[in-house]
């Protein structure tokens, strides 16, 4: 014979945490003493458990600074002024990730829930914030500077600052997977996305996206967002596609972007070898993007 099992009321658990008054456990946000009752509810019953704690004060973690590197080739090294860079670090922003937001100037804010980043003690504008990364807009104002210092700040506390060389261009091309390396950040002639299942035909003129021009003309307005009017940057731009130039149509500001955000316009040349990993490279005054940035050609 089978012995049916027991049924039973699954308990439910309400929790509140008062001092005089029920007060939310979330609103307790300084040291000393608090008693409440914790209250257990089970088939119709209730019992009150009366709990007592001591809240003390815990330092705030700084925020920790871990590498600075170009947001397009996750390349470590000099900074150009205009340039969109990455930091990667700990507590260095809030807990949820806050995304681009345009202040009441127009230009892109300078603090993402309590997270700035500061160049030579100054905020710069941010676009993009998390704990561990921080996505933020070197100011213009560095071009003049051998160097400039980079500091984290995070509510009231802020990191170590760590100084960090200026260069005249640091060119890199974002690429799809983000890691700075594989197929790139490419639209080809018909805006499309270049893939290896919709390669740019020889002839054609795709679009390439990178950051790290450094100084423009007309001059670069920090935290700007491009609209209308389009610079270029004052260094030469120059591509290659396959390991052969490439003319450069069009070289400055993407439309409707931050500034920062480069476009180079170039033609496929058509005595390069098709194929689905085809190198590309854009170097702006001599220095060139990092290597293994790819295109489909067919």
């Amino acid at each position: 014979m089978t012995v049916p099992e027991p049924t039973q009321t699954p308990a439910t658990t309400q929790v509140s945490v008062s001092t005089g008054p029920a007060v939310d456990p979330l609103t307790i946000s300084s040291p000393g003493f608090y008693q409440g009752d914790i209250t257990i509810a089970a088939a119709g019953q209730t019992v009150n458990v009366p709990i007592m704690a001591t809240i003390t004060a815990a330092s705030i973690l700084p925020p920790y600074l871990g590498s600075i590197v170009n947001a397009a080739s996750q390349i470590q090294g000099s900074i150009s002024p205009g340039e969109i860079i990455t930091i990667y670090g700990y507590s260095a922003g809030p807990y949820e990730t806050a995304g681009l937001t345009v202040d009441a100037s127009g230009k892109v804010a300078t603090s993402l829930q309590g997270a700035t980043v500061l160049f030579d003690g100054k905020p710069a504008p941010l676009i993009y914030a998390s704990p561990a990364q921080l996505n933020v807009m070197v100011p213009y104002e560095i071009a003049s500077e051998a160097s400039t210092t980079i500091s984290l700040a995070y509510g009231s506390v802020a990191s170590t600052a760590w100084s960090v060389p200026v260069a005249p261009s640091v060119p890199g091309i974002f690429t799809i997977a983000g890691d700075g390396v594989g197929p790139g950040a490419v639209l080809n002639q018909d805006n499309s996305v270049n893939s290896a299942s919709n390669p740019a035909a020889r002839g054609s003129v795709i679009q390439i996206y990178a950051t790290g021009e450094g100084q423009t003309s007309p001059p670069g307005v920090t935290g700007s967002v491009t609209q209308l009017s389009t610079k270029t940057p004052l260094l030469a731009v120059t591509a290659t596609i396959g390991g052969v130039d490439a003319l450069v149509q069009y070289a400055g500001s993407a439309p409707d972007s931050v500034a920062g955000l480069l476009q180079v316009n170039a033609t496929v040349p058509q005595g390069i070898a098709p194929g689905s990993a085809v190198p590309i490279t854009v170097s702006i005054g001599g220095v060139p993007s990092q290597s293994g940035v790819t295109i489909a050609v067919k």
